[in-house]
């Protein structure tokens, strides 16, 4: 597939994005005012650096009438080749990579088909051990159970848990991540 470009919606003759999800700054002349004169500046087409830093997703900073604003990269990818953003629809990275910004790896999709997506391809993990907000017990107590050989009242009633839970943890169906 060859590189397509296409302007982006309110930077018209400005910037530009690729279906390969790059951006790139066009050739123009640019006014500046410097020390109350009025300077005309040639800017020559570029290919922009994209940010991350702390946040996963690739974004560029545009300028217009001296203002800045930051876009995400797949986001502007999706609005100049696909069409805005349905409403309660997210942008979904088909390989889980979030700085892969090619058209032919994102889609539209909804909230809840993206988390989905996230689980299937094991992006997300849901939470295990004490990391689950409904955890009862501690790590070092699962192992404690799983290795323990007092009977399973004592136990129950040592750890304050219910008997389908100490033999969840025996049988290895519930805190199966742990090691003896």
């Amino acid at each position: 597939m060859n590189e397509k470009w296409r302007d982006i919606n309110g930077y018209e003759g400005m910037y530009a994005v690729s279906s390969f999800g790059r951006v790139k700054s066009l050739s123009r002349i640019i006014e500046r005012t410097r020390g109350g004169k009025l300077n005309h500046l040639p800017m020559q087409e570029k290919i922009m650096k994209t940010m991350s830093g702390l946040f996963p997703y690739p974004r560029v900073s545009l300028c217009k009438d001296g203002k800045k604003r930051m876009f995400l990269v797949h986001i502007l990818v999706m609005r100049c080749f696909v069409g805005e953003k349905p409403t309660n629809m997210d942008v979904n990275h088909l390989d889980g990579v979030k700085t892969n910004n090619n058209l032919k790896n994102l889609e539209y999709c909804t909230r809840s088909q993206n988390i989905k997506h996230a689980y299937d391809t094991n992006l997300r993990t849901p939470p295990t051990g004490e990391r689950n907000v409904k955890a009862k017990i501690t790590e070092k107590e699962a192992i404690e159970i799983y290795n323990s050989k007092e009977p399973t009242k004592d136990a129950m009633k040592k750890f304050g848990v219910s008997y389908q839970i100490h033999y969840r943890i025996k049988t290895r169906k519930q805190w199966k991540h742990i090691h003896n």
